[in-house]
């Protein structure tokens, strides 16, 4: 869930799309238009006229690939209001006689204090709607546990939940096959064994499918087409002892260029719900403000035993034993939701290629 501060300007990195194509690589169509719909996602809010859209192609363009809806809440652009949610709906086609490729995101508008310059897997007004109260967590204190939540989560996943633009140096492995740390969205450019000049698109096999039938997301990598061609006059190919035609990509100390869009979304360009329920517990776990005495507001263990009238209550010492084994996550579900989406072992000598 994304969000914007009451007089934040929308950047690329909040409200944007990518053109990917069939093969895993961002390209630039002929048209790019988008609007802000109401929270139903029916009504037009910006431009007002029903069912219009506003033509961004160029002024919304960002880099190959990519666009943002220029403006935002600021009074003079979108003029939405605060503690509202709304629709921002992109749509883009290869040409005039193509189908448009339609793409939604939903976002919040929040006071200023929550301003933020990347996209988040909560947003205060989720915190609110949950029933944690200002009287209990501040604004203030949200504004500082929201960004520690996802820092934590990116930073023990080893790998983002929302789109992060990326031009890296990678180590070559001598191998036809380079995997990367973290999940493709879509590849600008791969530059081979130190050369100037991109690599023809048409060689490499991107591997970026987020769907059931074919989930690259544990096991992001850029591979050779077995159809490639031996050229004599392109010098990134090898020709090893057996004569036969291969291409690889000679190991070296980051002699290997990558650009490209990266980070772990579902398919519809969400994060999963599974990392918004473990922020969401990361910061209910540590809202609350500490009692007279060193004790927590937060209850750790199970209710073993109550009695109303007498106001008596026992906590379960062994439960509340397993909570407090992860202070680090909050607790055992988090921890365990940690576990499942942690990205694979960085095995390309990639170790600058992402840092939160």
């Amino acid at each position: 869930m994304m969000y914007l501060g009451e007089t934040q300007n929308n950047t690329a990195l909040l409200l944007s799309t990518f053109a990917v194509d069939s093969d895993g690589w961002l390209y630039d169509p002929e048209t790019v238009e988008f609007r802000i719909l109401d929270q139903t996602g029916v009504t037009n809010v910006y431009p007002a006229a029903p069912s219009t859209y506003e033509d961004i192609t160029l002024t919304g363009a960002y880099s190959t690939g990519i666009w943002y809806a220029p403006g935002g809440p600021d009074g003079t652009s979108w003029d939405l209001t605060v503690d509202t949610r709304y629709v921002c709906e992109f749509r883009h086609r290869e040409s005039a006689t193509a189908s448009w490729v339609v793409s939604r995101l939903s976002f919040d508008v929040v006071a200023d204090l929550f301003q933020m310059a990347y996209r988040s897997y909560i947003s205060p007004k989720e915190v609110r709607d949950n029933g944690i109260t200002v009287a209990q967590l501040s604004n203030a204190r949200l504004a500082i546990l929201i960004p520690r939540a996802i820092q934590l989560i990116e930073r023990a996943t080893r790998q983002p939940f929302r789109p992060v633009l990326v031009d890296a140096m990678l180590d070559g492995n001598h191998s036809p096959l380079m995997q990367l740390p973290i999940p493709i969205i879509g590849l600008e450019d791969v530059y081979m064994n130190g050369e100037d000049t991109a690599t023809e698109h048409d060689w490499l096999a991107v591997y970026n499918g987020a769907n059931p039938f074919q989930d690259d997301r544990k096991n992001p990598r850029v591979k050779f087409r077995n159809s490639v061609v031996y050229s004599s006059s392109v010098p990134i190919w090898e020709r090893p002892s057996d004569m036969n035609a291969v291409a690889r990509f000679v190991a070296g100390n980051k002699n290997q260029r990558v650009i490209g869009v990266f980070g772990y979304l579902e398919e519809d360009g969400s994060a999963p719900r599974l990392i918004t329920e473990a922020a969401y517990r990361l910061v209910n776990a540590n809202y609350a403000p500490v009692q007279p005495g060193g004790g927590s507001g937060v209850i750790v263990g199970a209710i073993k035993k109550e009695v109303t009238d007498r106001h008596s209550i026992e906590y379960d010492v062994a439960s509340a034993s397993a909570q407090l084994e992860n202070p680090l996550f909050g607790d055992a579900v988090t921890e365990e939701i940690i576990g499942l989406l942690k990205g694979p072992p960085i095995v390309t000598g990639a170790r600058d290629f992402w840092v939160v």
